[in-house]
């Protein structure tokens, strides 16, 4: 599956891309979170204006908005499948999960440990 945040090995993030297709007439949003959640959001089925990309890219980790090349380039019928849950990527959320929970808990035990350290000073 390719990815629409081209992320840094081991980076988590946060992510929202907007973008207004002027061929299709459609604005959509594509919101992630911890590299897992994945969903689109339909804004306007009807949209009539200039077509434009806008991405906000948030690192977990380091509480840092971060630049990350984006690309999603959806028609109408596939936001529509997307936005009405016939296509449900369980397995795709599972194994991303798998793979940003060690890091998650890597980064809450330093900062557990970093905080201990810090108040027994």
């Amino acid at each position: 599956m390719m990815e629409v945040v081209q992320k840094v090995d081991g980076q988590i993030v946060h992510a929202i891309y907007l973008k207004a297709d002027d061929h299709e007439n459609v604005l959509y949003a594509y919101v992630e979170f911890f590299n897992a959640y994945r969903f689109i959001v339909l804004l306007n089925s009807n949209y009539i204006g200039k077509s434009f990309e806008k991405a906000y890219i948030f690192n977990v980790i380091k509480r840092e908005e971060v630049s990350a090349k984006t690309m999603l380039n959806l028609n109408k019928k596939s936001i529509d499948k997307m936005v009405n849950y016939q296509q449900r990527p369980e397995a795709a959320l599972s194994t991303e999960l798998n793979k940003v929970m060690p890091l998650i808990m890597k980064k809450q035990e330093s900062d557990h440990i970093n905080g201990m350290l810090f108040t027994s000073y």
